[in-house]
């Protein structure tokens, strides 16, 4: 040990400690190691990068572009690395209060716009320009 230390009171280490690791992937296994705070901190920041994605969840209102694309002026959010991208499941889309079917609609990012295209067909309707639309899901804001 080097430097001092200074105590008052009393103190009790009922468990043995080998040494103090700043091994930050946590793969030395030691049961006496003592992590420092740097330690932790790396190896649990991707979790919490991932759950800040997860929790990720704002909703915009769209323009009409045509009888079959809205644009949102948003991004979407981009996952972090080993997580599935982001894609129109992580959405909902509402026309006029009621939830769009998912399976007739696929999203594009386009710079800082998500355009929102419908298949007319398999939906059974065309959007109007006095149409509400509405996307609930994972912008960045």
């Amino acid at each position: 040990m080097t430097g001092s230390m200074s105590l008052t009171g009393s103190f009790t280490l009922s468990h043995e400690v080998t040494e103090i690791s700043n091994d930050t992937s946590l793969t030395d296994e030691s049961s006496t190691a003592v992590l420092t705070e740097n330690a932790v901190k790396s190896f649990y920041q991707p979790f919490q990068d991932n759950a800040t994605y997860m929790r990720k969840s704002f909703a915009h209102t769209g323009s009409f572009v045509a009888s079959s694309t809205a644009s949102f002026t948003a991004a979407t959010a981009s996952a972090p690395t080993g997580l599935t991208s982001t894609s129109k499941q992580d959405f909902m889309f509402f026309l006029n209060g009621t939830i769009m079917e998912n399976n007739s609609l696929t999203i594009e990012q386009d710079n800082t716009s998500l355009l929102l295209k419908v298949n007319n067909n398999t939906i059974g309707y065309n959007l109007e320009n006095t149409d509400e639309i509405v996307a609930f899901g994972k912008f960045n804001s």
